[in-house]
């Protein structure tokens, strides 16, 4: 089994949300301004940190010293030194796991992010394998 396809469970609610965040061919995020593309990611942090009961993190974009993205659960902050909607949902699903008193492992966070990524956008997630733009699929 894949990342992409081990985890079944999502919520529908979360898959449309990250489709509607990514958008459509010619309009997706990563051709928005910087500017918009934070407020893009903003949005869907606070629809999801509504669905799955959470307080939502505080995102900052475009942080420096971050490695590819980390979560800061004393901060209940994202950073992302790059407009990342994978690295975003990986963050998101440190913040859950924390919050929720779940078990917290890169494991864990790494399928749901993939899972939902594929499930949200399942064309794009296969041109993203292809081109090697995924370091786990």
């Amino acid at each position: 089994m894949t990342y992409s396809t081990k985890y079944r469970d999502l919520k529908p609610y979360a898959i449309e949300k990250t489709r509607a965040m990514i958008g459509d061919k010619g309009n997706t995020i990563w051709k928005q301004s910087k500017t918009r593309q934070a407020e893009i990611m903003e949005d869907w942090l606070s629809e999801m940190s509504k669905t799955y009961q959470i307080d939502k993190p505080t995102l900052k974009l475009y942080a420096e010293d971050c490695g590819s993205g980390m979560y800061v659960p004393e901060l209940n902050l994202i950073l992302l030194p790059k407009c990342s909607v994978v690295t975003l949902l990986h963050e998101f699903k440190h913040a859950l796991q924390m919050q929720k008193d779940r078990k917290n492992t890169e494991k864990i966070a790494r399928g749901w992010s993939i899972s939902l990524f594929y499930r949200a956008k399942p064309k794009l997630y296969r041109t993203a394998v292809r081109k090697h733009v995924l370091l786990y699929a």
